[in-house]
């Protein structure tokens, strides 16, 4: 049985604020794990060393490629559905930017993308895809996966790529549909 949309967003909330706090990625995937109710090997397993490394560096060549304006304010790391070439379901990862004094308020009404523009913001990660799997695996847990566990993912890749590439924050986190959280 499927939890409820508030307990969902409660935990969510909690992901965020550990994430913010959190200085360590690996403890912080574990906690977050534990707070969705999670105990998958293969997710408490996920490498989510190597998916930090990996968005650093691919962030790392889209700032020397698509050097950035200095008016950006905040940044954010989107997330969305795409379909697979196999015609499976998959996660889509982008950064993106903004400009203004309130990136919360403009992240809520849907004014991103400033920076990078085009396919040039796509973020690959292992870990992402590793969650879609457990979609499927385990069906009857779907919307933790879809929104609690993908989120955790996301948010412990997101903060600990921007740290390393010295992001001013604030950096959120979140879903292009609507919900997203600040991570640092």
């Amino acid at each position: 049985m499927s939890e409820s949309f508030t307990r969902l967003a409660h935990k969510f909330r909690k992901i965020e604020k550990l994430v913010q706090l959190s200085e360590e990625p690996l403890s912080c995937w574990i906690e977050a794990l534990k707070i969705a109710k999670d105990n998958s090997p293969a997710l408490k397993a996920a490498p989510i060393h190597h998916d930090i490394v990996i968005v650093t560096v691919q962030l790392r060549r889209i700032f020397a490629k698509y050097p950035v304006p200095r008016d950006i304010t905040f940044w954010w790391f989107g997330l969305f559905d795409v379909q697979e070439p196999d015609g499976s379901e998959g996660a889509g990862f982008c950064l993106g930017s903004g400009r203004g004094d309130d990136g919360a308020g403009q992240l809520s009404a849907g004014a991103t993308s400033v920076y990078p523009a085009g396919d040039h913001d796509l973020l690959d990660s292992e870990v992402l895809a590793l969650v879609q799997a457990q979609k499927v695996v385990k069906p009857e847990e779907y919307e933790k996966f879809d929104y609690l566990v993908t989120f955790a993912a996301a948010a412990v890749i997101a903060k600990f790529a921007s740290l390393a590439c010295d992001l001013t924050p604030p950096v959120f986190v979140g879903f292009n549909s609507g919900d997203f959280g600040r991570v640092l």
